[in-house]
């Protein structure tokens, strides 16, 4: 078999509502099949070009998966250079103001082929956003040198 990528990702969420509009404000998605009947309900999907989430509703008392980032696993949003550095300019003011007071903020990581942000939405799932459209660091400082 074939595959051409990773169609959707899925997280769980405690408030279908809440996640769609912090989803939008934060990532730029927009709800989408509104009108499938499969995908309303308890499912809701989000998407922004060709990434597509699914935002399943928690049932009562369930929480999303708590541990560090090779416990609970991460999805990641692939963009281009000039959109991931333009996005990380603003992802500290939009962060402040969609998130939960005492959430994590961002984490930058320099890979030396790629370039990666780490943040959580508001039920804590940890999302990434990256671009493998840089030249090769491998002195992995690129974050460093941008706050110069």
């Amino acid at each position: 078999m074939g595959t051409d990528m990773v169609l959707t990702a899925a997280v769980g969420v405690r408030c279908l509502r809440s996640s769609k509009e912090w989803y939008s404000k934060v990532l730029g998605m927009n709800h989408v099949l509104r009108d499938e009947p499969t995908f309303n309900g308890e499912i809701a999907m989000v998407q922004n070009g060709d990434a597509m989430l699914a935002l399943l509703q928690l049932p009562p008392g369930e929480h999303p998966l708590p541990g560090s980032r090779s416990q609970r696993g991460h999805f990641a949003i692939k963009c281009d250079g000039p959109a991931f550095w333009e996005f990380r300019s603003r992802l500290p003011e939009l962060l402040e103001k969609h998130n939960p007071r005492g959430a994590r903020g961002m984490e930058q990581q320099d890979y030396a082929i790629q370039l990666s942000l780490f943040f959580e939405d508001l039920d804590g799932n940890e999302v990434e956003v990256t671009t493998w459209d840089c030249e090769r660091d491998d002195t992995c400082a690129r974050f460093v040198r941008s706050a110069g």
